[in-house]
């Protein structure tokens, strides 16, 4: 939405200038709405490249910003907005964007689509009776009942700690026919290191390239700007950055280090978003828990998730769903033990 508004500016003769990131809502985009109000004069936006479409599509609309939401209004009658709706998928604040509060009575037409089309039905099984155990109870989902298969490894203590683990992840990737690119790691801000030049790396594509192994370090917000170059390549990002993507294998490294991480982020939101029906403590954990059902339904084939112990609290509802799902996980331990997961 951000690239939409930097090409209006553009097109109306205000090219942003280097603080466009920084003031996009404070400057930027009261600008733009000011020239696509009713009373502004409509030439300056009748500019082919930015406003002759025949429908506009918006995804991600959950995050969408309330200014965000009144430009796409101002610009386009409703029945030439389609919206793709994550529910509770939201990156950028806390709370969904309510579309239909903006929209006029009875001009629009709701379709919900409830069946999660990219898990495999063992992956589903166990991400619902994790999420249950999670205290998510409304995580209103349907499974995929034509994608049969799928499995869930959940590594206790040190992913590399065991030589053959990363090993025979590649292999199965590889078994079914796919390439390295078609996985996707995940990792939390602790797994991260910024060097002297502010370039961003993680721990993760260090370890890998020792391994002779191609990476494409999206860690770094330069280096998502543009794409994978090489099928070979193994895409790492942080969870933050994670909504949008998938893959045949996807490994979360330090799922129980995010959702900490996630806890203290949590703890500094305003009470106005929190709302007055929840205490403090149990609206922090319901919002961290629901952050990690992004990274856990990235995966087609294959979910492989790290925590340091079991005894933690990401720990023990892990151990919980596997003795649910014994059927499609398997628990692995630094050791080099394998132990099933009853």
């Amino acid at each position: 939405f951000q690239s939409y508004v930097s090409e209006l500016l553009r097109a109306l003769g205000h090219a942003p200038g280097n603080d466009f990131l920084d003031n996009y809502e404070g400057r930027y985009l009261p600008m733009v709405l000011e020239y696509a109000s009713p009373t502004a004069q409509p030439a300056g936006l009748g500019v082919p490249e930015v406003m002759s479409w025949d429908y506009v599509m918006v995804d991600e609309a959950q995050d969408c910003r309330p200014g965000e939401v009144d430009l796409v209004f101002r610009m386009f009658p409703s029945e030439r907005i389609v919206l793709a709706d994550g529910m509770d998928q939201p990156v950028r604040s806390t709370h969904h964007t309510d579309w239909l509060a903006a929209c006029k009575s009875g001009q629009y037409q709701s379709v919900y689509l409830r069946p999660l089309l990219r898990m495999k039905h063992g992956i589903y099984r166990f991400v619902i009776s994790l999420a249950s155990h999670l205290g998510i109870e409304d995580w209103n989902v349907e499974p995929n009942r034509d994608a049969y298969g799928g499995r869930v490894v959940i590594v206790e203590g040190d992913y590399w700690g065991d030589p053959e683990l990363h090993n025979g992840v590649m292999k199965s990737n590889r078994d079914d026919g796919n390439e390295p690119i078609d996985m996707l790691f995940c990792v939390p801000p602790s797994l991260v290191v910024v060097d002297e030049l502010g370039t961003r790396r993680s721990h993760l594509a260090a370890k890998l390239r020792e391994r002779e192994q191609l990476v494409w370090d999206g860690v770094d917000e330069r280096v998502r700007d543009s794409f994978p170059t090489d099928v070979k390549q193994i895409r790492v990002v942080q969870f933050d950055s994670c909504r949008g993507l998938e893959g045949w294998v996807v490994v979360c490294l330090g799922l129980d280090a995010f959702y900490d991480y996630k806890l203290s982020k949590l703890q500094a939101v305003p009470q106005v978003e929190r709302g007055l029906y929840v205490s403090e403590e149990e609206w922090v954990r319901d919002a961290a828990a629901r952050w990690l059902m992004i990274p856990l339904t990235r995966a087609l084939d294959t979910l492989v998730l790290q925590v340091d112990s079991a005894d933690s609290y990401i720990g023990q509802a892990l151990k919980a769903a596997a003795e649910e799902c014994p059927d499609v996980t398997e628990w692995r331990v630094i050791d080099q033990r394998t132990r099933p997961a009853s």
